[in-house]
């Protein structure tokens, strides 16, 4: 399982004031070739990850998150 956790020392998190952080992020969805049950096979991603990012964040956080659609159709995030 992956877990993304943005914490201080990353470059995607600014500190606005000492009690709101802010968290920038981009997600890129596309096709990325994976094999997780050893057969590999195009699996539709967010930035190349399987299973998609977890977002962490505590109350009163703020979040920006950047999507790009690198599919060749509409696609909707839930």
């Amino acid at each position: 399982m992956l877990l993304i956790q943005l914490k201080p020392n990353s470059p995607f998190f600014h500190l606005s004031n000492e009690n709101i952080h802010v968290y920038n992020e981009e997600f890129h969805i596309r096709w990325f070739n994976a094999s997780p049950d050893t057969y590999e096979r195009p699996i539709l991603s967010i930035n190349d990850r399987i299973p998609a990012p977890t977002i962490v964040v505590k109350r009163d956080d703020l979040i920006n998150i950047t999507i790009i659609n690198e599919l060749s159709e509409p696609t909707a995030i839930h």
